[in-house]
């Protein structure tokens, strides 16, 4: 088999390439998970409705400003749920409205790092124009954005 350079989902014969590989996806899947059970009803409204792509839906439970930074039951929010799906203009939308920027899931994986580790330049560099912190380390490994940048082949970020 031959590796795809940057593509966290091709497979590839090295153990350690396929152990990295295997982390991004088990986390993809962790957090992508539409079923996921949160902590209260208004806040899987929010996720499900980030997970949809409905923006008109986001900007109306906005309207309660106590959802910005909910988490869900797996201490996901909503700014790491939309960088995670990949939508900007969402990202954006939660930032205007004031969701913290350094706010990490219970692992202490903050939106930069999950932004770095999925390749998405233009959400670190707006992460970072927003005063994302670049030298926090997640708490369960005590991995910096780099290094989160690295497992997700990702040599640009």
């Amino acid at each position: 088999m031959k590796e795809v350079p940057g593509d966290p989902w091709v497979l590839h014969p090295e153990p350690e390439v396929i152990m990295r590989n295997l982390f991004f996806h088990i986390i993809v899947l962790l957090v992508i998970c539409a079923d996921c059970t949160y902590a209260e009803e208004p806040s899987r409204e929010l996720m499900l409705a980030i997970d949809r792509n409905d923006m008109p839906r986001v900007q109306a439970l906005l309207a309660d400003p106590s959802l910005i930074n909910i988490e869900n039951g797996k201490g996901i929010t909503p700014l790491i749920q939309a960088t995670v799906k990949g939508n900007q203009a969402m990202v954006e939308l939660l930032l205007s409205r004031g969701a913290d920027v350094n706010k990490p899931d219970r692992n202490g994986i903050t939106p930069l790092m999950w932004a770095a580790s999925g390749g998405k330049e233009n959400m670190v560099k707006i992460f970072i124009l927003r005063g994302a912190s670049v030298n926090e380390k997640d708490t369960t490994d005590g991995r910096t954005v780099l290094q989160w940048a690295y497992m997700g082949k990702n040599k640009k970020i």
